[in-house]
């Protein structure tokens, strides 16, 4: 059971690192707001957002920054459960790091719809 869950963790990690550096090299190319529930605070529409153009630019580099500290967290999670001679605090250490990602991704979300909303 605790190998199920070991992989299910890494491949949230890395899908969800994956799909935020996907989304942020688009980002680049968009002069509007996009449709995407992942992408905006709950309840909040693209199209009420007030200063949409800086919404979009601090969006992109927090997309980039969130998909390489998931990759990095699941590579570092990965390495605690393979190599023979890394104590079980590391792999914690880099489950927590992807925990307070997580946690950071949803305060981020709630204070800018604070501010853009």
């Amino acid at each position: 059971m605790n190998m199920a869950f070991d992989i299910l963790l890494t491949l949230c990690f890395v899908a969800s690192g994956l799909y935020a550096l996907i989304l942020g090299v688009q980002a680049r190319r968009w002069t509007k707001l996009l449709p995407n529930p992942y992408l905006y605070p709950r309840g909040k529409h693209p199209g009420s957002c007030l200063k949409p153009e800086i919404y979009l630019r601090m969006l992109r580099t927090r997309l980039l920054i969130w998909g390489i500290m998931l990759l990095l967290a699941a590579g570092g999670y990965v390495l605690g459960q393979v190599l023979p001679d890394c104590s079980p605090w590391v792999s914690f250490l880099f489950l927590l790091l992807g925990a307070g990602i997580f946690l950071n991704h949803k305060w981020t979300m709630y204070r800018a719809g604070k501010r853009f909303w």
